[in-house]
């Protein structure tokens, strides 16, 4: 992959900055982020397998493969995004596969609640050290977009981005604050 885990990272928050202009909630932050990353690969000249769209997903929600011959491959990105629920366990389920899975670089996103973020963050860190099997080189990027009700609507949500090595040592990739545009009161210059 030729982008640097900070580079993603900053990706992902001007793609959510951009994509909460237009969307009206979850759902369509959802599929257009996935629509974004889908893009994303196939400018990195990786094959896409996303949930909802072609053959559909392949082991997780969306990832990039390369694939040179027919029966050489491999994973190169695998991501999965929870947002259905903000619940810590099923965060930490989608962040457990991805220990399961053998690709290059992991992407998780997730929504969690603020009061949950820290034990969140603790419990993905010890999974991913705790994993018996690695891939020598393996790297994850755990990006958490935490919607924040009480603080002013332009900083409405927190997108924090963490990197983690197989020791499940965690370096912070970077913190930005953007608004759900949608509803901000000049409705007229968003993007449709």
């Amino acid at each position: 992959m030729t982008l640097s885990l900070e580079q993603l990272f900053e990706f992902i928050c001007l793609k959510l900055a951009e994509i909460t202009k237009r969307s009206k909630g979850w759902v369509q932050i959802e599929k257009r982020l996935f629509d974004a990353l889908k893009e994303l690969g196939e400018k990195q000249g990786y094959s896409v397998y996303m949930k909802g769209v072609g053959e559909g997903e392949y082991l997780v929600d969306l990832c990039w493969y390369f694939e040179k011959e027919p029966m050489r491959k491999w994973m190169e990105l695998a991501c999965e995004i929870e947002w259905s629920s903000q619940a810590p366990q099923d965060i930490i389920d989608d962040m457990e596969k991805l220990t399961d899975i053998k690709a290059n670089l992991k992407l998780g996103i997730s929504s969690p609640k603020v009061k949950d973020k820290n034990t969140i963050r603790t419990k993905v860190a010890s999974i991913i050290r705790d994993h018996a099997i690695k891939i020598p080189n393996e790297q994850y990027v755990i990006v958490y977009v935490i919607y924040q009700p009480y603080v002013k609507e332009e900083e409405r949500f927190n997108i924090l981005g963490y990197s983690y090595d197989t020791l499940g040592n965690e370096i912070l990739l970077g913190e930005k604050k953007v608004a759900w545009a949608y509803f901000l009161p000049n409705k007229s210059s968003r993007v449709k």
